[in-house]
């Protein structure tokens, strides 16, 4: 796996997120697992990104609400 330009690094810690997270449930997964998954070598890349843990989730959230409104 390539590293991630700095572009793609949200996107991927989000994707890399929901896979987990859906997979094993919020609390089973940290987040040195989900820089893993992204293919993201900084280990404060979430906590740079999203301002931590419930910022990661809001930006989850964030993504599926134009279709959650939508329905």
């Amino acid at each position: 796996m390539t590293e991630p330009t700095d572009a793609d690094v949200p996107s991927r810690l989000v994707a890399a997120a929901e896979r987990l997270i859906a997979a094993r449930g919020l609390e089973a997964v940290s987040l040195r697992e989900i820089n893993t998954e992204a293919g993201v070598a900084n280990a404060s890349a979430v906590q740079y990104h999203f301002g931590g843990r419930a910022g990661l989730i809001r930006a989850i959230l964030a993504k599926h609400h134009p279709a959650v409104e939508a329905r």
